[in-house]
């Protein structure tokens, strides 16, 4: 089974983008997990906005990840039981997702989403292996192995030649391409050829200052408009190609440093931290990105917006959005404790994200999270699914003794 900690060492990306995919409809969360062990406590901390909860915000930190394990049906590995949860979590909603994908604004089946499937992509590797995993990359492949060239593909959304659909086309595009390098990473092997055309695709709709035009449904933390983040996104991906490939590729790869280290060093506008995060995780493929003191101040700036149980809120990351709830989520703190893993200095950081995490997990195997946009339990739920897929990711790559 590929190992986590190889998902570490090759700077495999997650941040969870798709081709801005509409909602799907989910059931109501289920209560706390229960998990058998000894209970780790961390301490609580009372934001200004944590009484603003409702009632389906409740959810009290459950045991924590037990070392007791328990055993798949052939009783031939021990996986701890939190785990299990979180795979099952993981397997259901995902193939939930591809069997009634919505179809969304010019009427195509969208089997990736930010939320679910795309990062469903990277992280259900280190869990074994799935048939749900399979056909969420031939869905992927489906759309990269159309004919024609890039720009000349239908739109996700968008009157063809317009705004919309060349911000759609482009975000795709980019995400195409880090979805595949990151399962290719996640599975321990070289960049695929089907992985590579993608790539070559998102080359096609390069900007000339180095960045793609992003959609912009005013939806945090991913369609936002925010350049900087698909940037990011495409520098993960770039950082896990061979060095050939690189070499041929190296004016576009070029623009692509200089836009990302222009906009970090900004005042104007600066970048947010969310997108900071996304550049300093590409960095590990592409050191040329961060400066030694670039690096650094965005692990300090990450680090200071940490609380002090150990968790992150996603608005402390993203700044700006729709809703003001600064309660500490599984999205960010997964992703923040992730990102942070393989820096220098932060081990009291990532075992106090790491803790947090094993203090929280649900019956249902997800991980708390709360939408920036709708107060709604469908947003919610998205949202936990891209929690319950980071929080896999960080406890299964940063634990002990994988550092």
């Amino acid at each position: 089974m590929p190992g986590a900690h190889r998902l570490l060492a090759l700077a495999v990306a997650a941040f969870g983008l798709t081709a801005g995919c509409s909602p799907h409809p989910s059931p109501t969360p289920p209560a706390i997990l229960e998990l058998p062990g000894p209970p780790t406590t961390a301490a609580t901390v009372t934001t200004p906005l944590e009484s603003d909860r409702d009632s389906a915000d409740l959810i009290n930190p459950v045991v924590a990840i037990a070392d007791d394990p328990v055993r798949h049906t052939d009783r031939s590995h021990a996986v701890p039981q939190w785990q299990v949860a979180a795979t099952r979590y993981l397997d259901e909603r995902s193939a939930s997702w591809l069997a009634g994908p919505p179809k969304v604004g010019n009427h195509f089946e969208c089997a990736m989403s930010c939320h679910t499937t795309y990062p469903y992509m990277f992280v259900r590797p280190a869990l074994g292996e799935s048939p749900t995993l399979s056909e969420a990359r031939t869905r992927l492949l489906q759309r990269v192995d159309g004919d024609g060239s890039w720009p000349e593909q239908t739109g996700f959304y968008g009157r063809r030649g317009g705004n919309t659909w060349t911000r759609s086309l482009a975000t795709e595009a980019v995400l195409n391409a880090s979805a595949l390098a990151l399962h290719d990473a996640a599975m321990e092997q070289p960049l695929s050829d089907a992985t590579l055309r993608a790539m070559d695709r998102m080359w096609e709709v390069q900007q000339p200052n180095g960045a793609w035009p992003w959609l912009n449904f005013s939806l945090a933390p991913w369609e936002s408009g925010n350049a900087d983040w698909g940037a990011g996104q495409a520098a993960i991906a770039v950082g896990l190609a061979p060095e050939a490939y690189r070499q041929a590729h190296e004016d576009e790869i070029a623009r692509l440093v200089g836009y990302l280290r222009s906009r970090h060093a900004s005042t104007q506008k600066p970048m947010v931290l969310h997108a900071q995060l996304a550049m300093l995780w590409a960095a590990r493929g592409l050191p040329e990105l961060l400066s030694d003191e670039a690096r650094g101040s965005v692990v300090n700036a990450v680090r200071a917006v940490q609380h002090t149980d150990g968790g992150w809120a996603l608005r402390d990351l993203v700044g700006r959005s729709r809703r003001r709830v600064r309660k500490r989520d599984g999205y960010a703190t997964g992703l923040a404790t992730f990102v942070l893993c393989t820096e220098t200095d932060t081990q009291d950081s990532v075992d106090a994200g790491l803790t947090w995490l094993r203090t929280h997990q649900r019956t249902d195997g997800a991980w708390p999270a709360w939408s920036l946009n709708e107060d709604a339990a469908r947003n919610h739920l998205h949202m936990r699914d891209a929690a319950a897929a980071y929080a896999v990711l960080a406890l299964t790559a940063c634990s002990a003794p994988q550092r």
